[in-house]
């Protein structure tokens, strides 16, 4: 597939409805995720646990794995009380001092955006030796569970996606921002 930077949102979109067809009833792309949605376990991979803090936020669940760190089900705590989605990177993630420039970099930009197909990002930070980003918590289940085991989604449903993910990543674009991990655990 070309570089999503270089594609015009047609293009973009085009792509997006060809990878969610599974023809002849194969193993899509769909099927073979990067991050893995599993039951909350009692503790993160770094050692966090339901009920811990990291910064200002209390964690309630753990939500999720992927490459870079754990998500969290958080309450952010006084003076503002409300649920957030914590992602928790993994230590030697950010190990370099240009890492944390362009994580901090990145949390800075996606922060500026405003559609309402995008999660909103209210903060990234440090706790200790612990980097964040605090974003809205939304309710439900990531796509991936949707097509798991073979399952298709049904036409109007994929239009659907296809059509939220299509203006979401062109307002993205249009802002000069390059979502670089568009897939269907990242997508509520």
């Amino acid at each position: 597939m070309p570089d999503e930077s270089a594609m015009s949102t047609g293009e973009a979109a085009r792509n997006l409805a060809r990878l969610l067809q599974t023809p002849g009833g194969g193993v899509g792309w769909l099927d073979r995720t990067e991050t893995a949605f599993v039951a909350p376990p009692a503790s993160g991979a770094m050692g966090e646990e339901a009920g811990g803090a990291i910064g200002n936020y209390r964690l309630i669940e753990q939500l999720g794995e992927g490459g870079f760190g754990v998500v969290w089900r958080a309450e952010q705590q006084e003076p503002i009380r409300r649920e957030v989605a914590l992602k928790v990177a993994k230590p030697g993630t950010l190990n370099t001092p240009r890492r944390v420039e362009r994580f901090l970099r990145e949390a800075k930009s996606a922060a500026q955006l405003r559609h309402p197909h995008i999660v909103p990002l209210f903060e990234a930070g440090r706790d200790g030796d612990r980097y964040y980003i605090a974003a809205a918590f939304i309710a439900g289940h990531p796509l991936d569970r949707e097509v798991r085991d073979g399952r298709a989604l049904d036409g109007r449903r994929a239009a659907q996606v296809v059509r939220a993910l299509a203006e979401a990543l062109a307002y993205a674009h249009a802002q000069g921002i390059v979502h670089r991990d568009v897939k269907p655990a990242n997508v509520m």
